[in-house]
Formats: structure tokens, sequence, C-alpha cells
């Protein structure tokens, strides 16, 4: 039973960035800010459906309105990303910043530096020379815009990481389904807002043709939270982590080369392996 939430976790998570390009392919990449509207609207929902029992404080309230933020912006520079660059290296970027909220941990909380933290930041360093090749062998582009939207998204999700970690490290573990509903509606009503300022010709157009991935995707965050929730309880977390940022890493690469046919040159493929093995050992 582990093995089939564990997988289905994995698929969740993967399946999160293909519904990105996904919809980003049926409008031309128009419609970025009502694809995050639609489906973390389809995310609240089923969140609040399957969340049992809410109790809401208002000290989980700061808390919500950085994560809201946090949120905003790594949906929005994703979202940018997989659609002018390779998904599957939108997808190790995104991964790497794991190391941001581990790095607060060592600095800020005096955590211990963990088994893994030295040979996963220096596979990490490693990876990133290698990946960083002008192309993929497919011809799309390494562009400058693509490094800016990666590297926004790499600080703003590492950022919602680190909020996260604070707020339950000071609730001792509580509110954490309130904590998500909350941030998720406060970036609803944001990136509402800035769809009807700057997508309001192509809003119905674009819901017409791409409803359909963006539901998928909200329903599927909501589905890996929650399962993550779960396989805490039945699997020691120095091996879930590892395995669910392994694996949806490699699915991850498998979707992006037989769906979209991307395909990394050598180099990169190496780097992509050795960036898989350093988000294991930061996990570990």
């Amino acid at each position: 039973m582990n093995a089939l939430i564990l997988s289905i976790t994995i698929f969740a998570t993967s399946i999160q960035g293909v519904c990105t390009k996904a919809y980003g392919k049926k409008n031309g990449g128009k419609g970025g800010f009502l694809y995050l509207t639609i489906s973390r609207i389809a995310g609240v929902i089923l969140l609040a459906v399957t969340a049992g029992t809410l109790t809401f404080d208002q000290s989980v309230i700061p808390y919500a309105v950085a994560l809201g933020i946090f949120y905003s912006l790594t949906a929005s520079f994703n979202f940018l990303a997989v659609n002018s660059g390779p998904l599957a290296l939108t997808s190790l970027i995104t991964s790497y910043s794991l190391m941001l909220p581990t790095a607060y941990g060592l600095i800020f909380m005096k955590d211990p530096i963990s088994v893994g933290f030295v040979p996963g930041l220096v596979l990490l360093l490693i990876s990133l020379f290698l990946i960083s090749k002008k192309t993929t062998d497919d011809g799309v582009p390494i562009t400058f815009k693509w490094i800016v939207y990666v590297v926004v998204m790499f600080i703003a999700n590492g950022g919602g990481s680190i909020v996260q970690s604070m707020q339950q490290r000071v609730s001792g573990g509580a509110y954490k389904n309130e904590l998500m509903i909350i941030a998720l509606l406060l970036m609803i009503v944001v990136t509402l807002v800035l769809s009807f300022a700057k997508e309001k010709e192509d809003m119905v157009s674009c819901v017409k043709r791409g409803w359909l991935p963006a539901v998928v995707c909200g329903a599927a965050n909501v589905i890996m939270n929650f399962l993550v929730m779960v396989l805490q309880g039945l699997m020691p977390v120095s091996v879930l982590f590892p395995l669910i940022s392994a694996g949806s890493l490699v699915l991850t690469y498998f979707l992006a080369r037989f769906l979209y046919k991307e395909k990394l040159s050598k180099r990169q493929i190496v780097g992509y392996i050795l960036g898989t093995l350093s988000v294991v050992f930061l996990n570990i």
C-alpha cells in the first residue's frame, strides 16, 4: 500500500508541470494568471473538502500572507519558465530550492548539519555547471530570460518553504491545512486581479482551451500535499522525501521527453542525474 500511495504522490508531483506546459501550448503562452487562478480554486475546493475540521487562528494569518505572496511568485514564474524553456530543467531547479530552508535551519535555527548536506551541495554545483549549456539537443534555448524566471522561482519557492517551516515550529505542527487554504485564497485574489488587468481580452478563449489542465493541476497539487501528510505517518521522513524528489524528477524527465519531445544533451543528462542525486542527499 505504501508503494501505491508513493507512486500516486510522485505522479501528482510531476503532472503539475506537464499541465502547466499543456495549458501554455494550448493558449500560446497567454493567460498565465488565469491558469493559476483556476488551478488554485480547484485546489482550495478539494483541500477544503478533504481537510476535515478546520480551526482558524489569527496567529496563522501573517505566515499565510507571506506564504501567499511566495506562492504567487513561485507559480507565476514557474508558468513563465516552463513555457519559455525546458520542463525537465525547470523542475530540477525548483527541486534545488529545498536547500534554502535547509540553509535557514542551519544558520538561524542552529539545526545540525545533515549527513547529505555537503555532498548534496557539491553535486548541485556540478549539476548547475553541466546543465548550463546554451541549448538542449532539440534546440530549446537556455535564454537569459529563462534563467531570470527560474532564479526568481527558486528564491520564492525556497522562501515559501521557510515560511511553512517557521509556522510549523511556532505552532507545534498545527494549522497546516488552514495555512495552505488562507495562502491559496490570497494567491487567487492576486492572480485574478492581475488576470483582469492584463489578460481580459483573452480570458474566454483561454478558459475554453485550457480549463482542463488548469483543474487537473490544482487537484494534483492538493492530492500531492495530502498524500505526503499520509505518508509521513507511514514512512520515515528521511526515506520519504528523497524518494518523492528523485521519483518526480525522473518521471518529469521522461514525460518531458515523450510528451513534448524535449531532448537534453549528454552533458545536460549527466547534470540532471547528478542534480537528482543532489536533491536526494539534501533530503537525507
